[in-house]
């Protein structure tokens, strides 16, 4: 056969499809790096928006190198919708990524904070010390390592949130960190109860508090409250006809507290408060939900905070709403005069929660002090 009617061999297209190869793997990081920036422009993106990043960024950052992880990693940790898979698969086996994204990831979940704060190498804890409004159970935790690096860093921290129950650990003559206790006393609130701050901290401390008023009550006699039948059909109607004003006049007519510290209390965006205040009147479990979901705050946006709110409702006794309503209002209020309520059955109760909450927190199981585990643990 003539050479020249023979057919090609494929041989000689390897070398091309190679090349192609090389240049598409080449050019996928520089892709992530567009899209991050993209995704970053906006901070009210849609749902589809975010998952459709999350599936071309997962399928491109096994390809990335070390300088564009760290890029996008910068960028995601200060946006309010980063996706976490994204953010898991950024720190799985990167050193720097994790411990950039434990300082500065915004949606960093708190329990896994708590987590990476017992259980982390120091690298990792001191990159906990330096967030930003660090908040309470981190520092406790941090602080617990006994480690007077961490310590430090939590000192000298400006806006980490430091209790007395931390100060007063430190100040143990059997600590290494014990030298930093003078700077973590002048950041230390004045003793008083620790529910006076419950109004401006986040969901997941209010939570704890909660929970904190619930242990201290099994330790106490409580009476049930009265439950008012009228005044709970009178608080139905005005929810469904969005007659708040007239709702608030209702609730303080019955609980005795101002007016002014019931519409606060209300209009709370996240909704606890509201909560204690139907757990104290005597409210069920679905006629809280049914005056959540007419609620104008963002709560009857969410189903599940809908639902989670309930269960407040129905899992807190009344004499455990109304001390703590006792507690997060103060002077302002006179919650006594509510029926089955006085200020002498109140302030022992009060006083067993404050005892409750000055606890260290000791819930948190071990676990391996492997940084990626810790990241991906939470994230989906």
């Amino acid at each position: 056969m003539n050479p020249v009617d023979r057919p090609p061999t494929k041989a000689s297209n390897a070398p091309l499809r190679a090349t192609n190869g090389r240049e598409r793997m080449t050019a996928r990081p520089a892709v992530l790096r567009a899209l991050t920036d993209l995704f970053c422009l906006r901070e009210d993106l849609l749902d589809e928006d975010v998952d459709r990043f999350r599936e071309l960024a997962l399928q491109i950052i096994p390809d990335a190198g070390p300088s564009t992880r760290l890029y996008v990693a910068a960028k995601l940790a200060r946006h309010p919708k980063a996706p976490r898979a994204v953010l898991a698969k950024l720190a799985e086996n990167d050193p720097p990524c994790a411990t950039l994204l434990l300082e500065h990831a915004c949606n960093f979940p708190l329990e896994d904070q708590i987590k990476a704060a017992r259980v982390g190498d120091r690298a990792s804890a001191v990159a906990l010390a330096n967030r930003t409004q660090l908040a309470a159970p981190v520092s406790e935790a941090l602080v617990a390592r006994n480690d007077p690096h961490v310590t430090r860093a939590v000192a000298e921290n400006p806006t980490a949130a430091i209790t007395n129950a931390i100060v007063e650990s430190v100040k143990n003559d059997a600590r290494p960190d014990r030298i930093y206790a003078p700077k973590l006393q002048a950041k230390a609130p004045p003793a008083s109860s620790p529910f006076e701050g419950f109004l401006a901290a986040p969901q997941a401390e209010r939570a704890r508090l909660i929970m904190a008023a619930r242990r201290a009550s099994l330790r106490h006699a409580t009476a049930e409250m009265t439950r008012d039948e009228a005044l709970m059909a009178e608080l139905l109607e005005l929810s469904i006809d969005r007659k708040w004003a007239d709702f608030v006049s209702a609730l303080s007519r019955k609980t005795a507290l101002r007016a002014d510290i019931v519409e606060m209390l209300v209009g709370d965006e996240k909704g606890e408060p509201l909560a204690l205040l139907l757990a104290l009147v005597g409210a069920k479990q679905t006629e809280a939900i049914r005056i959540f979901l007419c609620c104008e705050t963002t709560i009857s946006h969410s189903y599940q905070r809908v639902r989670d709110l309930s269960l407040i409702v129905a899992e807190t006794p009344g004499m455990v709403a109304g001390a703590l309503l006792f507690e997060i209002t103060g002077a302002r209020s006179r919650i006594s005069t509510y029926p089955g309520m006085s200020e002498r059955r109140a302030e022992p109760l009060a006083q067993g929660l404050r005892a409750a909450d000055s606890k260290p927190v000791q819930t948190l199981t071990k676990q391996p002090a492997k940084m990626q585990v810790i990241l991906r643990r939470r994230f989906p």
